[in-house]
């Protein structure tokens, strides 16, 4: 009898044990939730996105693109094309330069060094850079979370890398550059001034926060962290080349003999990566951590990644190194560059878990945000289709072909009504055939028929009238300069620079009219 009056006392000890042991668990679950991994798309999706890059690739004579796409666990990369003149492969494990992409991945570093303790964002810049001066007096309110919103109104330059500086002091001599320069505005964080000085100087103040090289805690500190392990701020072995065009009427190709880096601005435009390290940058980000992988960056972390910090408009707004747009209720977040012969763009749509990331080794008339976006509605439930090729690819290859201008009209007309749904007949596209006369085949006479011809079909366009305003001041012709600024101001803008075009070809036909008296 005492035997089994022990065995189920046993027996309760045993279920009490197990049923705290299951409450415990499932209460752990529940504090944290559990982090995913990284999942194949359906084959059918995959299938579908591979012909839409193929497509895309040769329809834009584009030499290289990557696209990376993520939605909830779902991860796929996808390539065509060459990386270099060589014509070795552009594959998804490629290294290219992501431009601006710089910013959001640098503020990453940042705040993770604010997370720390190392760093404090609403501290003086002059706190940490002693040399860090403007003219006036307002630059010392300057603080780390300036720079990272782009609200401390140091002034946008270009960046310059013919002659780029690989030196220890390289980012040291772009922060001391601007010390005679006046800030935008008197009152730091009110305004938003783009510039890539501000990220540039916060890869000053990482090295001399960590005293170390700034790229050095990228990699070590970050860029692990974020299963990047292809990734760095410094061009590395088989990095993919950049193009230009070099004939704007058959739109061919070739390898640029200059490669796009200056480590004095390292910080805003030196961050090479490959579409296997931005996928899973997205899906790390998007997921707030990847499982299988140590947690190095604390509670909330992710969410301050991806918080809104200035409002720019009714539905736009700058983040940490990100371009914001409220669409149907949800944030987008945008990051993007052209320049130096690369294209990039990379969109997360954090509420649906979605992103997308195209990269390019070409710029100019290429535009990733054709095929981004498209992507990322695609991947929200929208039917998958080609994005519409500029009218002024096809204008210009018929001009190319018989050296007629009448000929790339007609190209027009006839296209526009037998392929309308292929090609993108509006006014900036059109207008775009007269720009590349006129600025990239130096042909004046015929970039005015083309913009002649732009305001016939577009009448109530603002933009197809300041070009050909522009077109008349090259050809001195202060008169209809004046004609066609004048139709101009009275109609709507639907260029988003009209009022900044206006004052530029004012200044012009000023200087017109005083030559001509």
């Amino acid at each position: 009898m005492t035997t089994k009056v022990n065995k189920y006392a046993i027996l309760e000890r045993n279920i009490f044990f197990v049923f705290n042991l299951l409450v415990a668990v499932l209460s752990s679950q529940c504090t944290k939730p559990q982090l995913k991994t990284e999942e194949p798309f359906a084959k059918a999706r995959t299938q579908q996105v591979d012909q839409l890059i193929k497509t895309f690739q040769s329809d834009f004579s584009v030499p290289g693109i990557s696209l990376a796409m993520v939605s909830g666990d779902s991860v796929y990369c996808t390539t065509m094309g060459v990386a270099n003149a060589a014509n070795k492969p552009f594959t998804v494990n490629t290294p290219f330069l992501a431009g601006s992409i710089s910013e959001p991945m640098l503020a990453t570093a940042v705040l993770k060094l604010a997370n720390d303790g190392k760093l404090d964002l609403d501290e003086p810049v002059v706190n940490y850079l002693p040399y860090f001066k403007m003219g006036g007096d307002s630059y010392q309110k300057i603080t780390i979370r300036h720079l990272l919103t782009h609200t401390s109104g140091i002034p946008h330059y270009n960046i310059m890398w013919d002659m780029p500086n690989y030196n220890p002091n390289a980012l040291e001599v772009t922060t001391r550059s601007i010390g005679s320069q006046l800030p935008e505005f008197k009152e730091p964080g009110t305004q938003v001034k783009r510039s890539p000085y501000n990220y540039d100087i916060l890869a000053d103040v990482i090295c001399k926060v960590t005293h170390k090289p700034f790229e050095d805690y990228m990699k070590t500190n970050v860029f692990g962290a974020l299963g990047m392990k292809s990734s760095s701020f410094i061009k590395v072995k088989g990095t993919a080349m950049p193009f230009k065009t070099s004939n704007w009427l058959t739109h061919t190709t070739k390898q640029d003999t200059l490669y796009p880096y200056n480590r004095e601005n390292g910080g805003s435009g030196g961050f090479h990566t490959t579409a296997t390290d931005i996928a899973s940058w997205m899906f790390t980000l998007l997921n707030k951590g990847r499982a299988g992988r140590a947690e190095s960056f604390g509670s909330g972390f992710y969410d301050e990644v991806l918080s809104t910090r200035f409002k720019t408009g009714k539905s736009t707004a700058i983040g940490y190194g990100w371009e914001i747009t409220e669409e149907k209720g949800q944030r987008i977040f945008l990051k993007g560059s052209q320049y130096g012969g690369f294209s990039n763009l990379v969109v997360l749509i954090p509420e649906k878990k979605i992103g997308v990331a195209v990269s390019s080794n070409i710029a100019g008339e290429f535009n990733p945000a054709n095929l981004g976006k498209l992507v990322a509605q695609w991947l929200i439930g929208s039917a998958l289709t080609q994005p519409k090729m500029p009218i002024s690819l096809a204008m210009s290859k018929a001009l190319a072909r018989t050296g007629e201008i009448r000929d790339a009209f007609k190209t027009f007309s006839a296209l526009k009504k037998t392929e309308p749904n292929s090609y993108d007949f509006s006014a900036q596209a059109l207008t775009q055939f007269g720009i590349n006369l006129l600025h990239r085949v130096h042909n004046k006479q015929q970039a005015l028929q083309a913009f002649q011809f732009c305001v016939h079909q577009y009448p109530n366009s603002a933009f197809a009238y300041l070009n050909l305003a522009e077109a008349y001041v090259v050809a001195k012709d202060a008169r209809n300069t004046r004609l066609a600024i004048s139709k101009a101001q009275v109609l709507p803008d639907d260029s988003g620079s009209k009022a900044s075009y206006l004052s530029y070809l004012k200044e012009n036909l000023e200087i017109l009219e005083e030559k001509k008296s």
